[in-house]
């Protein structure tokens, strides 16, 4: 089933740009697909947040530290 939408001038002109080979529906499943993509991994990296802290709290001090002397060294002048 086809449905006709309204674009501004804008709008249009910059699908144009970037459509290349693709017909517009195509283009616009395409876009939808990779925000939905890119929204996934976000979701995805949020698991991870905190991991590092908890029970292994002192372990992970003791690496970090590790990773500054490294730095120090080798004349690294920035930090985490």
């Amino acid at each position: 089933m086809v449905k006709v939408i309204s674009l501004s001038e804008e709008a249009y002109n910059a699908l144009v740009r970037i459509k290349n080979e693709y017909s517009f529906s195509e283009l616009i499943l395409k876009i939808l697909h990779e925000k939905e993509e890119k929204e996934n991994q976000k979701k995805h990296l949020k698991e991870y947040c905190g991991i590092l802290k908890g029970e292994h709290v002192e372990e992970w001090e003791e690496i970090k530290q590790k990773i500054y002397a490294d730095r120090k060294r080798s004349g690294r002048k920035w930090q985490l």
